[in-house]
């Protein structure tokens, strides 16, 4: 029998934990951060050539240009 009640109460991905650690992220949803490394090693290998549904590509090379200027 499913637990309805934990169900009502579990925090979904659109909603802030109470950690420091997550930032919101352009789908308005809120994801754990990472150091400026790990997103420079995503950059070189996924690129950001077409953007995404949320973003577009001129702002995912602004972002991933001031990480390399770090």
């Amino acid at each position: 029998m499913p637990n309805y009640a934990r169900r009502l109460t579990r925090p979904t991905q659109r909603e802030s934990l109470f950690t420091r650690d997550q930032v919101k992220n352009d789908a308005g949803g809120y994801v754990f951060k990472i150091d400026p490394f790990d997103a420079l090693d995503r950059f070189l290998i996924l690129g950001c050539e077409s953007g995404t549904y949320y973003t577009g590509a001129t702002k995912m090379t602004q972002r991933a240009a001031s990480i390399i200027l770090e």
